[in-house]
């Protein structure tokens, strides 16, 4: 069974409440209100549009992803305890978060060593013993970010539980008077499995980095957009947490370079537009190219908007189209920009290491030759991805948006998840 997981169970059984039987996850319910990308203005400098077509790669282009970093989370409602005249959800939050390796010579992923499969408790404890008066505090260690959150996720082995009712700074997200809004209470929960997923995402590019070494020259795709997460650096580890504020330019130029992020639902267009994208064909992508300065957030109330801009202003983006004659056939979607892709791209993966490359200021020159060449390599690699199409439901913008290492890494993920839920069903009810 999965660490710490018995004593969870115990616990809940324990508990004066309903069992929650047949439990479905947060995340798939459409009665409630997962918080997601918040879209706003941006400041944005359009950079260049570029072609990478089939015949300009070449056998002896071989630089292509080599590591794959992805997340996957399920908030299940395991219990209701009556607080006052409400039943009040405490949630079971399974995480898997991992890097996966491709061969030199291709063939499917391999899991690395960088694997991190946990569950925890989730409830809003501190609102619940307002209103109570008394009530069994959780076993184990509770999760706050003085206590290490990635090194607790990674390496401890007994139960871990967090206050849905504190956010992670220790400042109050529920009173015990938010307990009679119920959607607010598994909203909570849910949005803070995200958060923690993203964390341990973080924690894997972490770990991956640092075993790899600073002359390490593979190129890494990470899925969703990097920048709004590294926020949460402080939460892996003190040294991985200089990037939070790019205290340490050393240090966050080593980790960010060569780290590609695929984002596969685009919310926000830049005003300077990408028509050149539409002008994609099977045989030749067009990337539009942008750096935006103050870039789209996370809603998940854990947010620090003046860290989030400062690392989206050290990213460019290219935009592009994957899969051309997909979008012009299948007749799914109506809208061609629906099937748009961004790419973003830290400068340190173009710049030299003893640049300003940090500074808002810097300026990102594509005609330069070590950095055009560069840029170049990413594209081509891009390029090289697109096929094959990922399995997703007709309509699903996931066939035209998404990578299949990313689609592959998430069902290797949610195959874990899926182990630890039947452990659960097998065990609450005991």
């Amino acid at each position: 069974m999965v660490s710490g997981l018995s004593e969870i169970l115990d616990y809940v059984r324990r508990l004066k409440g309903r069992d929650i039987v047949s439990p479905r996850p947060e995340e798939e319910s459409e009665d409630i209100e997962i918080a997601g990308e918040e879209t706003r203005d941006v400041d944005e400098e359009r950079i260049c549009a570029r072609k990478v077509s089939r015949s300009s790669i070449k056998l002896e282009d071989q630089r292509t992803f080599r590591y794959f970093i992805d997340g996957s989370v399920s908030s299940l409602p395991i219990k209701a305890v009556s607080v006052g005249n409400v039943e009040v959800p405490i949630h079971l939050i399974c995480i898997a978060a991992g890097a996966f390796e491709r061969g030199v010579f291709g063939g499917p992923l391999r899991p690395t060593e960088h694997i991190v499969s946990r569950c925890l408790l989730a409830l809003p404890y501190a609102a619940i013993k307002d209103g109570l008066g008394q009530f069994e505090r959780p076993p184990g260690r509770e999760l706050t970010s003085g206590s290490g959150v990635y090194e607790d996720l990674k390496g401890y082995r007994g139960p871990l539980w967090i206050d849905t009712s504190r956010r992670l700074n220790g400042s109050r997200a529920l009173n015990y008077e938010d307990l009679q809004m119920v959607g607010r209470v598994r909203s909570r929960a849910a949005n803070l499995a995200k958060v923690l997923m993203r964390v341990a995402e973080l924690g894997v590019l972490y770990s991956l980095k640092e075993a790899l070494g600073m002359s390490d020259d593979n190129l890494i795709l990470m899925d969703g957009p990097i920048a709004p997460i590294l926020i949460y650096a402080n939460l892996v580890s003190d040294r991985f947490g200089g990037v939070r504020e790019i205290s340490d330019p050393h240090l966050a130029y080593f980790y960010l370079r060569n780290v590609i992020s695929a984002v596969k639902r685009v919310l926000k267009i830049p005003r300077g537009g990408f028509q050149e994208v539409f002008m994609s064909r099977e045989d030749e992508l067009v990337y539009v190219i942008y750096r935006m300065r103050s870039f789209i957030r996370r809603g998940w109330g854990e947010e620090d908007e003046e860290a989030s801009d400062k690392h989206t202003s050290i990213m460019i983006s290219a935009f592009t189209w994957l899969r051309p004659s997909l979008l012009t056939t299948a007749g799914d979607i109506w809208s061609y920009s629906s099937g748009v892709a961004r790419f973003d791209i830290p400068i340190p993966s173009l710049a030299n290491e003893d640049e300003d490359w940090y500074m808002p200021d810097y300026k990102v020159d594509v005609n330069r030759r070590d950095v055009d060449e560069k840029l170049d390599e990413i594209l081509k690699a891009i390029y090289r991805e697109r096929y094959p199409i990922p399995s997703a439901p007709r309509g699903s913008i996931r066939r035209y948006t998404e990578l299949y290492a990313i689609y592959e890494a998430e069902l290797r993920l949610k195959a874990l998840i899926a182990r630890a839920r039947s452990s659960i069903g097998a065990g609450i009810h005991v």
